[in-house]
């Protein structure tokens, strides 16, 4: 085969790459299949998914936020890096046990390959209130209640975790919580692993 011919198939074989599209099923399609597993308490406003599990698998919606920093937080803010997206508000008892955890997880991991955000229902004054007694070092988006319900449709309780890989896909995702001594090791327990495996690749 000459050099012409082989720079003519290898740049046929780029563009066809370059247009397989993203074959990864989309949130909305996540929360379609949620809906097949869920149980009925009174009327469907009222279906709640057993566990966040069934959206493992499929691609984060589209944001586009700001931190209480000043952070955009957007589909750039994901690319590259594993990112740790947990959904809280204060009076949520289990959410609060769960931040020491999370701090520490920060800790070891540092941001160079991870990103770390919570999603918050309270106003932002509150939620800086909220952090001057007890340090979470994520970025914080604040008044979320529109966001968390309309493009996240959360219907699983709090606190609610995802992890999202590098390509913006959910790959692990839980709900639920403690209030005793142990939800700073459960909440370890439930990250480092994903977090391991993913930084080996």
């Amino acid at each position: 085969m000459s050099l012409i011919l082989k720079i003519q198939f290898s740049l046929i074989i780029l563009v066809l790459l370059a247009c397989q599209s993203n074959n990864t099923p989309s949130y909305e399609e996540g929360i379609a299949q949620c809906w097949k597993e869920m149980v009925s308490i009174e009327d469907l406003e009222n279906f709640i998914p057993l566990t966040p599990d069934c959206i493992t698998g499929h691609l984060l919606p589209v944001i586009n936020e700001t931190s209480i920093g000043g952070t955009p937080i957007n589909q750039e803010y994901f690319k590259g890096k594993i990112t740790i997206m947990n959904f809280w508000f204060s009076a949520c008892a289990p959410c609060m046990a769960e931040i020491p955890g999370f701090n520490e997880i920060k800790m070891k991991y540092g941001t160079e390959r991870v990103n770390y955000l919570a999603i918050g229902r309270d106003a932002k004054e509150d939620i800086i209130k909220v952090l001057q007694y007890t340090p979470w070092q994520f970025d914080q988006i604040a008044d979320a209640d529109k966001l968390i319900k309309d493009t996240f449709k959360l219907r699983w309780g709090y606190p609610t975790t995802f992890i999202i890989n590098e390509q913006l896909e959910i790959i692990h995702a839980f709900s639920g919580g403690s209030t005793g001594e142990d939800a700073f090791q459960r909440i370890q327990d439930q990250i480092t692993p994903i977090l391991d495996s993913q930084l080996k690749q």
